[in-house]
Order: structure tokens, then C-alpha cells, then sequence
């Protein structure tokens, strides 16, 4: 830390900022003016932020009184759920009770090095224990069902993009012409006006869930509750007061399910006619990836009737025989396929590794999650060894020992079934029969994942179904 902060008053001196990266675990330096003309462009892009005041000791008053009496509206409003038997005394309890002060919410913006131009994207510090509570209720409510209906278009890791592909290939539908397709949405969490998140997560709703209730809390509620925690919702930026009017931060759980909700209902056009044809379709929230086999224009037609037809996204379309998709990059020549761990050779061989899914509170899941990675995606002993290479130089350059290391690899190797492959002896050493079971291995692990995670799906609505029919016994015979 002390390394950081030394290195943030030099490029001070330089008019320049040094900042924490979206999605990696790298760091960007950029011109503190290219910050604020990048950030000034989304705010203004967006039309998300409604600018109220500066900030001063003159109006600080008055910004306590609205926190108050936004606190008073929300607790009243919950209070009355709770009355009017709107949500049970164990749902109010989850939202009402907090121990923390309660204070407007922060918006900051961090650079995405992934993306070209790099834009910096909004994030939310939450510093309002109302309306967290009644974010993650909500989320935690509705977020199964999403999955469960979306599970076969969703992507989570680039493990699930390879068990894609690799299907695709064994049943010969990879040709000489196959494109791959992604699509990056711009602005996914504050280009969807709030009206249309309210609408289509009515829609989701009553569509997927016959009962029109969960948990025994009814649609309207549900939806007025989405309302109360969205609208009014205020933050500070740079010492100025802004109400978001739009969407919310991407780090916010709640507003990617909404947003996700509505793209689920944008896509569904495309899938349908990428189902016809066989081909791949997933998405990971605002990256789609599909194989495509007509022309460009043809794509094009379909995507513009799309955004006529249903809500207007601002998207950049990558097509060809390689792609980055996520962290990896999937290629073919004339219908060989080919995958590898995408590299950002400036910050890879010096940051730790960034595996979609995994933080760096905890090192040693991230040293496994990497080593997972390219077990999964690399079929030659030789690609996996020259990767563990750049994992384990990235994890010596961040201070950690060759016994760590050593200790973690070999970790690795024992819990997969293959002790005893040397992949950091020298090459006069390497068995690819032996990487051969260990690739195998690291598959069928995912796979079997996947498999726990649908039947764990599958036992929560179960259940979900014989507590309701039990609750509504019970109310039959008590009525009696």
C-alpha cells in the first residue's frame, strides 16, 4: 500500500491518476483529463444522472433532512407491508433492521482495459442500509428463478463456452465458413429507462411464475418494493448531488438482474433463429457469444429489427474465425478449433491473474481458479506449461514465494488425479498421456458443477412448491 500511494503522489505531479481496473486485477494510468472527459461523456451519453447541487457546508443541511425524510418514507412503507400482511414479520425484519448510519450513496467509475477506448463504468458504494436490504432481498427472491428459466442461454465461466463449442464441434456443425459472433452491449446498467426494467420484470413475473406470488408476497408488492429501493435514489460524486434516474451501478446485483431480465426478452429473436439453425447461443451479462454461419448483413437486419422492434441498445459486434470471448480466445482454420487464455501482454505477466467469478481476497482459490482455467482450455502439455509459466511469474512478481508456488501446483495435480506429472521439470520430462487425464479430469469437474447446479435448481422449486402447498393447507384448515 505504502508502494501505491508513493506511486499516486508522483503521477500527481504529472497531471496523472493511477486506478483499480473493472474486471482484472491490474491497474490503469491515464490522464486525470481523460478521467473526467470519459466519465463527463457516460454521464452525458446516459442521461442516467440528474445533477441537483453541488455540495457545501451552506446545503449540508439540507441533504440531512432529505436523508431523513427518505429514511422515514422508506421505514413507513415497509412498516405498512408488514400491517396490511403485504410480507410476513421475518421478510420485514430482513429489510427493516441495520445497525449502520445511514448516508447517501457514492458513485465512483473504474476503467475497462478489456474494451477498446477503455471506458470507465459506474460503480455504487452503498452507504443506505434501507434500501441495500431491500436490494438483496429482492435479488436473493427473484435471482433462482431468473436462473433456472435462462439456464440454457447463460454462460458463467469460459469453461461453459468451451463445453459449447467442443458439443458443436463433435456433432460436425463447426464448417470452413462458422463465424464466431460476440456482442458487447455499451452502458447495460444505465442505458435501460427504469419504466422498461419495472415492465418486462412485470412481464418475467407473470410469465414464469404461474402462481403470481413467491414466498407468498405478491407481484405488485414485489414490483412497488423494486420501486421503493430505485426511485427516488440519490448519490454523490466528486462533492456533487445527483438523483440516478436512470439504471444504477454495474457492481449493483439487483439492477444487472433487472437489466438482464430485459435483455433475455431482447435476445429472444435472435435465439430462436440461432436454435433453428443449431447453432451456439450464451451470454454473460452484457457479453453475448454465438456461432454464425450467413452473412454479416444478415446479422445486421436481425439485430436492427431488434432494437426497432423492442429497446434500443448501443452494442459493438465482433465477427470472424477468433475471438476474445470473456478471458479466453476461441479460433478455428477451415474447421480446426482452437482455444487459449486471452493475455493482455503489458499487465499479464505482472498482475495476478483475473478468472471471471474469483476475487483476490482469497489467493490461494485464485491460484486454483487459474490453474483450472487453463487445464480446462489447454489439450497440449506444452500450451499448459508455457501458460502455468505466466501464472506462476505473475504470482512471484506480487511477492509470493516458490514454496507457495510449488506447494500449490502440486495441490492441484494431487486433487485431479495426476501427482505425479512434472509440468515444471523441463520438457524432456513432459507426459502428455498423463496431461491427457488431467485435462480430462478438470472437464468432467466442471461438468459435474454444472450438473449439482441444475439439480440444486431443480430442488429448490421442488421444495419452494411443497412449502407453498403446506402454507395454504395450513391457512385452509385454520380458516376452518
Amino acid at each position: 500500500m505504502q508502494y501505491f500511494d508513493s506511486i499516486q503522489k508522483q503521477l500527481q505531479t504529472k497531471n496523472r491518476i493511477l486506478l483499480p481496473t473493472y474486471n482484472t486485477n491490474a491497474y490503469y494510468s491515464c490522464e486525470i483529463i481523460e478521467m473526467q472527459q470519459k466519465i463527463s461523456e457516460h454521464m452525458t451519453h446516459t442521461n442516467a444522472y440528474r445533477f441537483i447541487m453541488d455540495i457545501n457546508e451552506t446545503n449540508q443541511p439540507l441533504l440531512d433532512e432529505l436523508l431523513l425524510e427518505n429514511d422515514k418514507l422508506i421505514a413507513t412503507t415497509l412498516n405498512n407491508l408488514f400491517h396490511t400482511q403485504c410480507i410476513t414479520y421475518s421478510q420485514w425484519q430482513q429489510m427493516i433492521f441495520h445497525r449502520s448510519k445511514s448516508e447517501f450513496d457514492l458513485l465512483y467509475f473504474l476503467p475497462d482495459t478489456r474494451q477498446e477506448n477503455i471506458p470507465f463504468h459506474p460503480m455504487i458504494l452503498d452507504r443506505h442500509p434501507l434500501t441495500m436490504n431491500i436490494a438483496r432481498f429482492i435479488t436473493q427472491l427473484i435471482q433462482p428463478l431468473y436462473d433456472h428459466v435462462t439456464s440454457t442461454t447463460t454462460f458463467h465461466n469460459s469453461a461453459d463456452v468451451l463445453d459449447a463449442v467442443e458439443d458443436y464441434v463433435r456433432r460436425d456443425l463447426l464448417k470452413s465458413n462458422t463465424l464466431f459472433a460476440n456482442i458487447h452491449i455499451h452502458d447495460l446498467t444505465t442505458s435501460i429507462p427504469l419504466e422498461i426494467l419495472y415492465d418486462t420484470l412485470q412481464r418475467f413475473l407473470i410469465e414464469f411464475n404461474s402462481n403470481g406470488q413467491m414466498q407468498n408476497i405478491k407481484i405488485p408488492t414485489i414490483l412497488y418494493m423494486v420501486r421503493l429501493c430505485l426511485e427516488p435514489r440519490y448519490v454523490i460524486y466528486d462533492n456533487k448531488f445527483y438523483q440516478q434516474v436512470q439504471g444504477g451501478g454495474f457492481n449493483s446485483p439487483l439492477i444487472m438482474l433487472l437489466s438482464n431480465i430485459c435483455l433475455f426478452y431482447w435476445q429472444q429473436n435472435l435465439v430462436n433463429i440461432l436454435n433453428d439453425k443449431n447453432e451456439i447461443f450464451g451470454r454473460y451479462n452484457d457479453e453475448l457469444f454465438f456461432t454464425w454461419n450467413k452473412s454479416e448483413q444478415r446479422l445486421q437486419d436481425i439485430l436492427h429489427v431488434a432494437n426497432q422492434q423492442w429497446l434500443t441498445l448501443q452494442m459493438r459486434l465482433c465477427l470472424s474465425s477468433s475471438i476474445h470471448y470473456l478471458d479466453i480466445i476461441l479460433s478455428h482454420t477451415s474447421g480446426q478449433f482452437n482455444a487459449q487464455v486471452a493475455l493482455h501482454s503489458e499487465t499479464d505477466h505482472y498482475s495476478l491473474p483475473y478468472v471471471f467469478g474469483h476475487s483476490v481476497q482469497s489467493y490461494v482459490k485464485l491460484f486454483q481458479a487459474a490453474l483450472l482455467r487453463i487445464a480446462r482450455c489447454y489439450t497440449d502439455i506444452n500450451q499448459f506449461a508455457e501458460a502455468l509459466g505466466v501464472i506462476q511469474l505473475s504470482f512471484r512478481y506480487n511477492g509470493f514465494d516458490d514454496e507457495f508456488i510449488v506447494d500449490q501446483i502440486q495441490t492441484f495435480l494431487n486433487n485431479f488425479k495426476v501427482p505425479d506429472l512434472k509440468v515444471h521439470c523441463g520438457k524432456h520430462f513432459y507426459k502428455q498421456p498423463r496431461y491427457d487425464r488431467l485435462h480430462y479430469n478438470v472437464t468432467k469437474h466442471y461438468q459435474k458443477k454444472r450438473r449439482e447446479k441444475i439439480k440444486l435448481r431443480r430442488y429448490r422449486k421442488t421444495l419452494k412448491h411443497q412449502c407453498q402447498s403446506s402454507f395454504m393447507k395450513f391457512v385452509s384448515t385454520a380458516s376452518c
